[in-house]
């Protein structure tokens, strides 16, 4: 075998295994903390009396790392939580990312919403009855942000005994 047919092969063989690694499965995320991508991360203020400082430059660096790792267009933010996803956070993926946002408050509205969306980021309640649908969303390429940390379910305990069903599956574990 000479040299342009050994060439041949190997590009043939990366396009294959390319195409062949290329999976419609979509990414799972789950951050922390809702502050993270709060209004109070983006530009500061107080929240339940306490003065928070604001990490624009941060907030906005994770926010572009997501778009960049989630891809899509669409996005749904799906949350009861006053303080996670706020509007900065949804300025900043239409204006400087190019992003479609659709700002949902009930589990319903989710799952209308998963068949339009590229991604979705949830918080608080709002998901953790859909989570056969969320997989679903996942393994067709859909990609899914949690933020835990909202106190939506009680207790810490109770937040990550609700999501792990759904985070196990990718690997995830909230404790």
């Amino acid at each position: 075998m000479n040299l342009t047919n050994i060439l041949s092969a190997a590009f043939a063989s990366a396009i294959w295994i390319s195409s062949a690694s290329a999976t419609t499965l979509g990414s799972v995320i789950a951050i922390g903390d809702e502050w993270t991508l709060s209004d109070v991360a983006f530009d500061g203020g107080s929240f339940s009396g306490d003065f928070f400082a604001g990490d624009r430059p941060n907030a906005e660096a994770l926010s572009a790392n997501l778009a960049s790792q989630l891809g899509g267009a669409n996005y749904t933010i799906a949350t009861v939580n006053a303080f996670a996803y706020g509007s900065d956070f949804e300025t900043y993926l239409t204006t400087s990312q190019g992003k479609s946002v659709n700002r949902v408050n009930t589990s319903a509205a989710l799952n209308a919403a998963l068949a339009t969306s590229d991604a979705v980021f949830l918080a608080g309640t709002i998901g953790t009855g859909s989570l056969a649908a969320l997989n679903s969303f996942v393994a067709n390429g859909g990609s899914v942000v949690v933020s835990l940390g909202t106190g939506n379910q009680g207790t810490p305990g109770a937040e990550a005994a609700a999501w792990n069903p759904f985070l196990s599956g990718y690997g995830l574990q909230a404790s």
